[in-house]
């Protein structure tokens, strides 16, 4: 008589969670902002002063990249993060068109690389070029002193 092997089903997912069987470190993407030293938040201080149009683009850009859930290195191909940046290595930069070119610079981490991300400066991009123009050195410089000190970002929430 012929042994027959069951397969038995993946475990059952919600939202992209696995629920049952063994899951590693399973988690939506948390995204921070470099705050400075009076604690204000350089993400939120960037919405306030584009238009109403560009906060709902950008809002958009953030909470779909807060539902991805991101269980390994391939994961961030899904996020919407472009990079890194040319010249520096841990940058990356979110695209949205528009008739302004928005350019909000992120890195990964840097607590955990893997589902987690910090806004560190706001730019723009006009003719192929950053404005202002020394916002990727101003975010690297952020990025450092994030890394050096936690205390310098702190989570962001939708308004």
């Amino acid at each position: 008589m012929e042994k027959r092997l069951e397969r038995l089903p993946p475990p059952p997912r919600s939202n992209g969670v696995i629920i049952g069987g063994k899951a590693r470190d399973n988690k939506k993407v948390i995204l921070f902002q470099y705050v400075d030293r009076r604690r204000r938040g350089s993400l939120d201080e960037w919405l306030e002063g584009l238009e109403e149009r560009e906060r709902a683009a950008i809002s958009s850009k953030l909470l779909s990249l807060q539902r991805i859930v991101c269980t390994s290195e391939a994961d961030w191909g899904n996020c919407g993060l472009r990079g890194p940046i040319r010249g520096l290595k841990h940058l990356y930069k979110i695209k949205l068109g528009g008739s302004v070119q928005l350019r909000p610079i992120f890195c990964r981490g840097p607590v955990k690389t893997l589902g987690e991300v910090t806004f560190l400066f706001g730019a723009l991009e006009v003719g192929g070029k950053w404005e202002p123009e020394d916002a990727p050195k101003r975010a690297e410089e952020r990025r450092k002193e994030v890394s050096v000190d936690v205390s310098r970002r702190r989570e962001w929430r939708s308004p």
